[in-house]
């Protein structure tokens, strides 16, 4: 405590101009301006955080009061709206030095500001009256976890409690991605704007005899075991794990408990709460894997986000998290929508429309496919799209399959796009219509190797691609490529997103044309290859020359019928 108050005085007053004379090599460790005066300075000076005087704070309400400090809500007369000050108050009986803290906090906010999933410092202020210092963050309007479950729990939809999960989820991830642990996860840290979770509670200053039930409840058991136990990834996975409980159930754990240490001797010895009724059994399985005794049982965050994508919950996200989710997940690029220009649509059917564009980063050509949302993909338009973005994920290593390069969406008419290769040679059909003279049986043979080897690629990952034909495979550079894996189904996750017999008759298995429930195989990509090596050896699609309909067409199919 005896520096924060010099320091910062110093970096606030009229001499803070001339603060670099006071930072020579010389300085000691015990010098008013050290390093962590140098990053305050620094901070300031970047504009990375502010300083908001204390008087722009006006009608504060007191909150609550903590070992190190306390907590008011004061309206700032620079935006007239509430914020959040942390006041970092004297205290001589703390584990860290006070300026380490309030230097770590900064540090900590920094780096994680600009994530959604994250309570925001808007900068730092000074109460002059009391030589206080405030970190000044932003209002969330619903309150903490525990009190916003307490108000709205019997009105929450069990989407509504795997949103919450998912959003803490996200939040934690970003986190773990920047190398941080959190060490004090629990519902009084997570704080509700808007219907929203977000993170809060970065402070490294911890009372000694602050402990309570309610917090113990989310700790690692190791660490209440051995409290030199190393805090870990996995330790911040348990307290997530006692989270979704908590969402689950609308309280907070072991509410009834009262006496601290025979709590503690529970939870060691592997007590842990009741699942609820009525809570989905893979919610409660992966919470209940979560807060796993020994730590090396956890899921690790990675292992979590797919739990939750076996939930069929990405499709209920709206467009901005799912904006969120592909970018913190790294699924994908994000292209931002004006960097696409001269876009031109190719073609359009139910399933959705192809623009080529030019891509201002590279300035070549690109294909974009935008997905409708119909009856033909069972009005799920958002699991559509990812599905898409699976399964090229999965495939990327690939030569034989066009690239996803990114993804955008269309803020305006709430579109989504998927940014692709661009064949310079377009597809099979167009390619044979225009060079089929030229092409030696030689050329011939290697489209089709090359069409196989896609195809040999798909099913060595699980995946059916269910809709080959002369438009889904295009030519770049001579080479043959496989595109559209809208309705490809992964045999390992049993993906069904599109609904009834779907694809070009001509190229569709006739057992499927037969039975619509009949189950699509392996067998039936072969049918289809079959079908696109007799469109190699004759230079046109199958029953070109002949005027009859599909219908009667899948009959003659069906009755044995081919080229």
């Amino acid at each position: 405590m005896q520096k924060v108050v010099p320091t910062l005085n110093f970096l606030l007053s009229d001499d803070f101009q001339d603060v670099d004379r006071y930072l020579s090599d010389d300085d000691d460790d015990d010098n008013l301006i050290d390093n962590s005066a140098k990053f305050i300075k620094n901070v300031l000076k970047n504009d990375d955080i502010k300083y908001i005087p204390f008087g722009n704070l006006i009608k504060p309400e007191p909150l609550n009061k903590g070992g190190f400090g306390s907590v008011i809500r004061p309206t700032w007369t620079e935006t007239n709206d509430y914020v959040i000050c942390k006041k970092l108050t004297r205290m001589t009986y703390v584990e860290h030095n006070i300026l380490d803290a309030f230097i770590h906090e900064l540090q900590i906010h920094l780096r994680l500001n600009g994530n959604d999933r994250i309570i925001r410092c808007l900068g730092f202020s000074k109460d002059r009256r009391t030589k206080d210092y405030l970190l000044v963050m932003k209002y969330a309007n619903g309150g903490d976890l525990r009190n916003y479950l307490k108000n709205n729990f019997n009105n929450l939809t069990w989407d509504d409690k795997k949103r919450l999960a998912f959003q803490i989820l996200d939040g934690l991830y970003y986190l773990h991605d920047e190398n941080i642990l959190h060490r004090d996860l629990h519902s009084k840290n997570i704080l509700i704007h808007e219907n929203n979770a977000k993170i809060t509670g970065f402070g490294i200053l911890k009372s000694r005899n602050s402990q309570a039930s309610s917090v113990i409840a989310y700790m690692d058991p190791k660490r209440l075991l051995d409290t030199k136990f190393s805090y870990t990834k996995s330790s911040d996975i348990y307290s997530y794990g006692v989270l979704m409980w908590v969402i689950s159930s609308g309280h907070p754990p072991f509410k009834d408990y009262n006496n601290i240490i025979e709590l503690v001797s529970f939870i060691n010895n592997g007590v842990r709460e009741k699942p609820v009724l009525g809570t989905p059994i893979e919610y409660e399985e992966l919470y209940k894997n979560c807060w796993m005794q020994e730590p090396e049982q956890r899921p690790t965050i990675d292992e979590i986000i797919n739990e939750f994508k076996k939930m069929d919950f990405r499709n209920r996200l709206n467009p901005s998290e799912l904006l969120n989710f592909i970018k913190d997940y790294k699924l994908t690029r994000f292209i931002k929508k004006d960097e696409l220009t001269a876009m031109t649509e190719i073609y359009s059917s139910s399933f959705g429309s192809i623009s080529k564009a030019i891509w201002t980063k590279t300035n070549n050509l690109v294909v974009c496919k935008k997905i409708n949302n119909n009856e033909s993909i069972n009005k799920k338009q958002i699991e559509a799209f990812l599905h898409e973005l699976d399964m090229h994920k999965r495939l990327d290593y690939c030569s034989r399959i066009i690239h996803i390069l990114g993804i955008s969406f269309d803020l305006n008419v709430q579109e989504y796009w998927l940014i692709m290769e661009y064949a310079d040679g377009g597809d099979l059909r167009k390619y044979l219509k225009e060079n089929f003279p030229e092409l030696t049986w030689s050329d011939k043979m290697k489209l089709a190797y090359q069409i196989t080897e896609g195809i040999k690629y798909l099913h060595r990952e699980s995946i059916l691609h269910r809709d080959l034909h002369s438009g889904n495979i295009v030519i770049h550079q001579r080479e043959a490529k496989i595109i559209d894996l809208g309705i490809a189904k992964s045999t390992k996750t049993e993906t069904y997103i599109h609904s009834g017999v779907l694809g070009v008759v001509a190229y569709i298995d006739p057992k499927r044309l037969e039975n619509y429930l009949y189950e699509y195989n392996d067998k039936s990509d072969i049918y289809s290859l079959g079908v696109l090596m007799w469109g190699l050896s004759s230079g046109r699609p199958p029953f070109a020359d002949e005027n009859i309909s599909d219908n009667l067409l899948r009959i003659d199919l069906i009755s044995g019928r081919r080229e």
